[in-house]
Parts: C-alpha cells; structure tokens; sequence
C-alpha cells in the first residue's frame, strides 16, 4: 500500500523531475534492479538456514530508511542521497520480495502452487489498485517528495499488522542486536563472494525445462520494468494531469486481480503457448503506444498490456515452482528473482540509450517488432 500510495505511479516522474534527461532517469532506474540483483543470489542461499521471518522484519527497517532519504533527496535535490535511497530500496525488495516467494514455495505443494501465485499477485496488486485511485484524488494537492514518506508510514504499520514478524520485546531485540546477533551474521553472509559463487554454480544443475522458464522470467520483468518507468514518461511528454497518470497506473493493476479466475482457464491450455499469444497481443500494443498523444488511448494500450502481462505473470511463477526441487525453494527463488532484475538492468538501460538517439515513441515501436518476432519464432517451435 506504501507503494501503491503514489511513489510507484509517479517514480518515472520524479526522477525526470530531479535528473531531467532519459539517459540519467535509465541509469537511476537501473539502480534498484542492480542492487536487487546482487543481494538476491545470497539472500536465496540464506533463507534456507535463517529465519524467513526476521529477514523480512529487517527488510521493512530498511524501507522505511529508503522512504524518508527519497523524500529528502527530492527536497534538497540531492542526486547522490537519491541514489542511496534507490540502492536500500533495491536491497529491501531484495529481501522482502525474495523471502515472501520462498515462503510460499515452501509451504504449498506443486498441485496447489498456481493457484498460491494468482492469490499472491491478486491480494498484492489490490493494494496498488487502491492506493492508485486514491492517489488520483489528492497528487495535485501534495509535492511528489511528500508521496515516499507513505513507504515509511505503511512499512511501519506493517511492522505491528503482522503479528507473526519479531518486534523490539527483549528476547527478539538480544536476538536482533546482541553479540552473536542475527543482524551480524545476517549482514556477514548478505556481503559475502562464497554465496553468489554458490548459487550462480547451482544454476548448472537446474534441469533444462526450469532454465527455460527463467528465461521467460527474464522477458516478464523486461517488459514489466520498461511499463514501469516509460508509460508514465509517455503520458508525462504528452502533458498529461498527474491525477491521469495515477489513473493509468490504477488500471494497469486491475487485470491482477483477476488472477485467481483466469488462472483457472489457462490451467488447461498449452502454457507456452497462452505466453506467446500474450506477448504477440502485447507487441502490438507496445508498437502503437509511443505514438499515442491523448489520454484515452494511452489509458487503453496501457491496459491491454496490463492484461498481457497479468495473465502470464502467475503461469511463470506456478511453472518455476513445479519444476524445482523442493530442498532448494529458497535458493531458487533467489536466483529466479537475479534472473528477473538482469531483465530489468539490461532493458532499461537499453531502452534508456536507444531513446537518446531515436525518442521513446520510435524505442516502443522497436521493443513491440522485437517481442513480435521472438514469439511468432517460438508460436511456430510449439506448432512443429
């Protein structure tokens, strides 16, 4: 709810607002998924032998820290402190992230497990449903800096919501901070080369089928993180309201929420290929959107994509699950979710330089051919 409160809907916004140029709202935009990638491939290793439970109680410590350094940084216009926050905030979604998959991945059965995920991604993106419509009613009236202070306030609430999370009771706070405390050796394995070099050579001994899956996880978050932070660069170019911008954001969350039904269609359909004919809808789509210049039609590309990605999003998850090996659920989903911010990396950045040279209209029409050829190559391997 923190996120979905404003900071997500206007992150793109913000940061041209403090940097200006695509070219350094790339880079910055590239930090989270780095600093996300880097800790996730340890932070997988060690949920197999910490607690899931204090690693998520450390990561919402740590949003809150990143909330209050964005919202200073966007007052003071401090570009080094923006960076800071961005770095935190990848290590906290790190964490958190991380840790809520692997908990659900130990804890359902193959059988069950898509099922788990529709739930999951429904029950998630209700709160950016929420969060975006009320933030369409009030962002004219509030200084973009003031929104990242909602990550602070939410982190903190959820700290007391959750009863199952450690709070700051004496046995917990010896725990937390005592001489052999869980944040020293947390701290110690989180910076540590032996367990990125670990799980990278894991990734060997995954079987074909799952290495494939991780890469379909790559091309999700590829196109997830390009909506993410250029559709609401589209409609900023195009001087759109702030208010309408939230709107679109809240509409490109509905489709999750649906999850859980269609789930129950697409179960019995080919899920190779239902992702194909999903990314061949939204090459499409992704074509057409940079040349949109009004309101309504970025509204409904923007959903059509939405949907696209809405429906494949549980399928990928549900899949990587059946695949693993249960000893291994934690150190899977590290890795998968590496796999995801290397999609985020190299794309924003990608798209980031293309746009320097071309503009953002002609870099959409590229992505959308590029996803256009990629699935009807792999529509016609399913079909032979």
């Amino acid at each position: 709810m923190g996120w979905g409160l404003w900071a997500d809907a206007f992150y793109s916004v913000y940061l041209k607002e403090q940097l200006g140029s695509i070219f350094l709202i790339s880079l910055v935009g590239a930090l989270m998924p780095l600093s996300k990638m880097i800790f996730s491939l340890s932070i997988g290793k060690i949920e197999d032998h910490m607690s899931i439970r204090y690693i998520i109680f450390v990561s919402k410590i740590i949003y809150i820290w990143a909330g209050i350094l964005y919202a200073i940084a966007g007052f003071a216009h401090l570009p080094w402190l923006l960076i800071v926050a961005t770095i935190l905030n990848g290590f906290a979604s790190a964490c958190l992230f991380t840790s809520y998959e692997s908990y659900i991945r130990l804890v359902t059965t193959k059988e069950s497990s898509t099922n788990s995920f529709s739930l999951y991604f429904s029950s998630w993106n209700a709160a950016y449903v929420l969060g975006a419509a009320l933030c369409a009613l009030f962002i004219d009236h509030i200084a973009l800096p003031w929104v990242f202070l909602f990550i602070s306030l939410f982190s903190i609430v959820s700290l007391f919501t959750d009863r199952r999370l450690p709070l700051l009771k004496k046995d917990h706070f010896v725990h937390l901070f005592g001489k052999k405390s869980f944040l020293r050796e947390f701290f110690q394995e989180v910076f540590s080369l032996w367990y990125i070099k670990k799980s990278l050579r894991s990734f060997s001994h995954y079987s074909p089928e799952l290495r494939k899956w991780m890469i379909f996880e790559l091309l999700f978050n590829m196109l997830n993180y390009i909506g993410f932070i250029f559709i609401p660069l589209i409609a900023s170019e195009q001087n759109l309201w702030l208010w309408q911008i939230a709107l679109i954001v809240w509409l490109m969350k509905v489709p999750y929420l649906t999850n859980i039904l269609t789930i129950w269609v697409m179960n019995s359909l080919n899920k190779k290929t239902v992702i194909m004919i999903c990314l061949v809808f939204m090459s499409i789509l992704f074509s057409v959107l940079g040349f949109s210049d009004n309101f309504v039609s970025i509204l409904g590309l923007s959903f059509g994509i939405a949907m696209g990605l809405a429906t494949i999003r549980p399928i990928i998850s549900a899949t990587i699950s059946e695949e693993m090996d249960e000893k291994h659920a934690s150190e899977v989903t590290g890795f998968n979710q590496f796999v995801a911010m290397i999609g985020n990396v190299i794309w924003i950045l990608s798209f980031g330089i293309i746009s320097s040279f071309i503009w953002i209209d002609r870099t959409f029409f590229v992505v959308g051919v590029g996803i256009l050829i990629y699935a009807v190559w792999n529509l016609l391997k399913v079909k032979r």
